[in-house]
C-alpha cells in the first residue's frame, strides 16, 4: 500500500507468509486442475480403445482397458476431492 510522500507502509511477516501461502495453495489447485484433464482425457482414450476392442471380437483386451478405466475413475474421484477440499481452504 503507497501512503502520501513517497512513503511505502512495511508489510508484516503474517501477512507476506499469508500471500505466500496462499500463492502455493493456488499452484497445487492449478496442478491438480491439469492432472484432472490430464485423466479424463486418458479416459476417453481408453474407452475408445476398449469399445474398439469390443467391436473386434477381442474381449479380453477389452476387459483389461475396462479394467484401467475403472481404476482411473478411481484415482479421478479423489482428484476431484482433493480439488474440493482445496478449494474450501483457499476460500477461507
Amino acid at each position: 500500500m503507497r501512503l502520501p510522500f513517497g512513503r511505502q507502509e512495511l508489510i508484516g511477516p503474517n501477512d507476506a507468509r499469508f500471500t505466500e501461502v496462499m500463492m502455493t495453495l493456488r499452484l497445487q489447485a492449478d496442478k491438480l486442475n491439469r492432472t484432472a484433464a490430464r485423466l479424463s482425457a486418458r479416459g476417453k482414450e481408453l474407452f475408445e480403445q476398449c469399445v474398439r476392442a469390443q467391436q473386434e471380437g477381442d474381449v479380453s483386451r477389452a476387459t483389461v482397458y475396462a479394467n484401467e478405466i475403472a481404476q482411473l475413475r478411481k484415482m479421478t474421484r479423489v482428484v476431484m476431492r482433493s480439488q474440493l477440499s482445496l478449494e474450501k481452504v483457499i476460500l477461507r
